[in-house]
């Protein structure tokens, strides 16, 4: 079956428009560009500031810090340099700090890229099911609206079948009176029988050609809507262009990312650990650790680098500890609460056993008190069936006493 070039234009518009808001490239690609935009910008933004200040704290390091003992190595923990060790720390503090931004402006950097990916990788593709279901759901309307059209074809058997009662009448000019009798005679006449004949033939004739109508139609407007429209071709290449648009931005994108880490490790790794931070234990290079230092040396409470070390040794033990007894402690909770719930199960189930047994009891007594009632009955029966033999057999010895009479009277007559 052959559409109509008016019906494939219907097609087409309707397929069109579910297509565009199912894809939404516009959207999509609106989002996904202030997405790059933001992406970039954080690059920009990160680097510059990365680079001005790891040029502040180079331009530091060689002014301040050449003649300090601690990284010159001339620092053996004596209480008379503790200016030198205060001023380590002091700087130390904006190099830790400085690593800190690193590892921060990093993750906001990296949540920007995996968020512009996500956007495209969760976007609406023409090769998705759903859109398929959208155009079978309007190949269905189609197909509905055709059906609808083709139930007038079911009035043209009934209208001829109505017609045919009145076609022996317009013939009577021309019938001989055997004709009209065979047609009208009777009590039901045979043009009757001859218009219902008519009308059902017809209606299932109607029924077999919109049968096949129907599977004929629906089968090319589905062929149309999912194989063959031109929509499909050019939301194809809507979809092309934008990925071409995405593989584009998204190169640009990475060239930039590589550039930042590079940035990043090289300000981190190169400069900050093996350069600023290298005079002091690794395990004390946390930006917290360090501004701790540095206020244990200005209050007092330390007077060398190896006291401050022994403070945050002793603080490092008790968190180590205080973490561990919370562990210990959620996960005796974690247990309280297992044991409760299995308690809390148990109680529900022995109570569930128990309402099972009130059941059974109740069951039980309303058995025996039908078996205590059907006792009585059985009971109340036998007195009944005693009472009746009882009565029969006064009858029977009053018969036998009437039939004594009776047998004396005959001899004796």
């Amino acid at each position: 079956m052959q559409l109509k070039q008016s019906k494939k234009a219907a097609l087409d518009k309707n397929l069109k428009r579910v297509a565009e808001e199912y894809c939404a490239f516009d959207t999509v690609r609106k989002n996904e560009e202030e997405l790059f935009a933001k992406e970039e910008q954080l690059y920009k933004q990160h680097t510059e500031e990365v680079k001005k200040s790891s040029e502040a704290l180079l331009e530091t390091f060689k002014t301040t810090m050449t003649d300090n003992a601690v990284y010159k190595g001339e620092y053996h923990n004596e209480p008379e340099k503790k200016t030198d060790a205060s001023r380590a720390l002091t700087f130390a503090k904006a190099c830790a700090l400085l690593k800190k931004c690193v590892g921060i402006y990093g993750a906001q950097y990296g949540a920007a890229g995996m968020q512009r990916m996500l956007c495209e990788q969760q976007r609406n593709k023409p090769a998705d099911e759903k859109l398929k279901k959208k155009a079978e759901e309007i190949a269905a309307t189609e197909t509905r609206k055709g059906v609808v059209r083709r139930r007038a074809l079911y009035l043209i058997p009934i209208a001829a079948a109505i017609l045919f009662i009145f076609v022996p009448l317009m013939l009577r000019p021309v019938s001989t009176p055997e004709f009209d009798d065979f047609f009208y005679a009777g009590s039901t006449p045979n043009v009757v029988y001859f218009s219902l004949f008519i009308g059902i033939a017809g209606l299932i004739a109607v029924g077999i050609i919109n049968a096949c109508l129907h599977n004929s139609q629906k089968k090319a407007v589905e062929k149309y809507v999912l194989q063959e429209s031109p929509v499909w071709k050019e939301i194809g290449e809507k979809n092309a262009a934008h990925t071409k648009f995405y593989e584009e931005k998204a190169a640009a994108a990475k060239k930039n990312s590589d550039e930042y880490f590079n940035v990043m490790t090289l300000v981190t790794q190169k400069m900050v650990n093996e350069i600023y931070l290298k005079p002091f234990p690794a395990e004390f290079t946390d930006l917290d650790d360090v501004v701790a230092g540095e206020q244990l040396l200005a209050t007092g409470r330390a007077e060398t680098l190896k006291e401050v070390y022994d403070i945050l040794e002793r603080r490092h033990n008790e968190n180590a500890k205080a973490q561990a007894e919370a562990q210990h402690r959620a996960k005796m909770e974690n247990l309280g609460m297992e044991q409760l719930r299995s308690q809390q199960k148990a109680e529900e189930y022995a109570r569930k056993q128990a309402a099972y047994a009130r059941e059974q009891a109740e069951y039980a007594r309303a058995q025996a008190e039908a078996a205590k009632e059907q006792a009585q009955a059985l009971g109340k029966m036998a007195e009944e069936s005693e009472r009746q033999t009882d009565y029969a057999r006064r009858q029977a010895e009053s018969a036998a006493g009437m039939q004594s009479d009776i047998d004396f009277m005959k001899r004796n007559s």
